[in-house]
């Protein structure tokens, strides 16, 4: 297992399995490890969500969800906040451990 995959598990396991999307979510979990490595702890709301599109781009084009973050309601806004959790305390975790 890479680098990349084992902080995508860890941040998979802060994620409550009703929360986690259908389909192949290793590639959105990739690039939430990527935010990890990049932003830590400074990551915020719109790079989460950022990095949902990115994703969801290849799996559902047509999503409904696939604007800024700045475009949707705020309940929709509220769902990236776990995964912002999830991303802060992984790279917080890790910045211990060092």
């Amino acid at each position: 297992m890479s680098y990349i995959d084992e902080i995508a598990d860890a941040i998979g396991r802060q994620i409550p399995a009703e929360l986690i999307p259908d389909g192949d979510v290793a590639p959105l979990f990739r690039i939430y490890a990527l935010l990890v490595l990049a932003k830590g702890e400074r990551v915020v709301l719109e790079d989460v969500h950022d990095g949902w599109a990115a994703w969801i781009s290849g799996q559902d084009p047509s999503h409904h969800a696939l604007k800024p973050l700045a475009q949707l309601p705020a309940q929709a806004q509220q769902s990236d906040l776990p995964y912002l959790d999830a991303i802060r305390t992984v790279a917080r975790e890790r910045n211990a451990m060092r």
